[in-house]
């Protein structure tokens, strides 16, 4: 019943709230845990059906778009007044442009899937500048933008195909955004 007995019961009682604490941290703990794995095997099934959707609709679409171009090509050979054939050019190149995205979607999905690995190579970046002004200028001109690639003696280590990919997507929106003047791509060197 002494000054050391109260503090013994205190340090007792104290004791078993940071207990009791500890079990409740402990409980709120495996909860939230349960809860960030439901939710993360949630995105990853919606992830899964994005990828697929993607995938199937990609495919889907290509085939019509095959046929429009067909049917674009056939009208440009048959038209000769110059304005018609301005418009089935100009009419072509956008069909060119829309069949360039549905591949890169296609693409998309592929990567998402797992199913494109990269093959990481040495290669030019000359060479693909020009491909990626080659696709995009006809474009660029329909809009009356001005589409420049500085010229480069760089090389690279990366997968060609998708660094091209890449490069036409960052391209393809910036004519798609730019109202005035042109675009211009080059590279350069940082560090090693």
């Amino acid at each position: 019943g002494d000054e050391i007995q109260g503090l013994a019961e205190d340090f007792n009682a104290m004791s078993e709230r940071l207990q009791q604490s500890y079990r409740e941290l402990e409980s709120k703990v495996e909860q939230r845990t349960a809860e960030l794995a439901l939710r993360r095997d949630e995105a990853e099934r919606a992830n899964a059906a994005k990828t697929r959707f993607l995938a199937s609709a990609s495919h889907d679409l290509r085939q019509p778009m095959h046929a429009i171009g067909l049917l674009v090509e056939l009208l440009r050979v048959r038209v000769q007044a110059p304005e018609q054939r301005d418009l089935a050019d100009k009419t072509h190149q956008a069909v060119l442009s829309m069949e360039a995205l549905f591949g890169s979607l296609l693409d998309i999905s592929k990567l998402d899937a797992g199913a494109v690995q990269p093959q990481v190579q040495p290669f030019a970046l000359q060479a693909l500048l020009d491909r990626v002004q080659a696709t995009h200028a006809p474009l660029a001109q329909a809009k009356g933008l001005r589409l420049r690639v500085r010229p480069t003696p760089l090389h690279t280590d990366t997968d060609p195909a998708l660094l091209e990919r890449i490069l036409g997507n960052l391209v393809s929106n910036a004519i798609r955004y730019t109202h005035t003047g042109g675009v211009l791509v080059g590279c350069r060197r940082r560090g090693d």
